[in-house]
């Protein structure tokens, strides 16, 4: 198993492509498994076949990287896209995600980003929200899912993070 974590950050130019051209060609040649970590969400879509989006040290969503991406289930998961910058879009200001990232030694109680989270309610700051499989390869740990409208649509997801068509 290859473990690369954070293979691209702080390179410049070419640099990126070259080294993961070179991850690619590894993982070929030598049939290697990899866990890629990352902040890079371009990254992810050019090399993953799987995504696990994590937030305050727990998995709050993850499945195929594509699905995940066109249709984020997880308010995070939504957030992280927003937050991409869009040549297409005309804005003055990039949009964060408010709140700061909790203390690992001390996390919320219930779901860890619910105090940064536009839809949590009160059991979201009391229970931490059970995996809910939403397929046999998707799952998603969130109290209200089901009531969120988090589709994004996906040329604008393609645009942003480049993912290959064939993918």
């Amino acid at each position: 198993m290859l473990i690369a974590d954070a293979p691209t950050t702080a390179l410049d130019g070419s640099i990126p492509a070259l080294v993961l051209e070179i991850i690619k060609e590894m993982q070929k040649k030598l049939g290697l498994a990899m866990m890629l970590i990352t902040h890079n969400l371009g990254v992810v879509a050019e090399i993953t076949k799987r995504v696990h989006i994590f937030y305050g040290g727990r998995v709050v969503e993850s499945g195929p990287t594509e699905d995940v991406f066109i249709n984020p289930q997880h308010p995070y998961t939504r957030a992280l896209f927003d937050s991409i910058p869009s040549i297409e879009k005309d804005k003055t200001r990039l949009e964060t995600i408010p709140g700061n990232v909790p203390r690992l030694i001390n996390p919320p109680k219930g779901c860890r980003f619910h105090p940064r989270c536009k839809y949590a309610t009160e059991i979201c700051s009391r229970e931490r929200p059970e995996d809910v499989w939403l397929g046999p390869k998707r799952r998603v740990a969130c109290h209200h899912y089901e009531e969120l409208d988090l589709d994004v649509d996906e040329k604008t997801i393609r645009e942003r993070v480049k993912i290959k068509e064939e993918v």
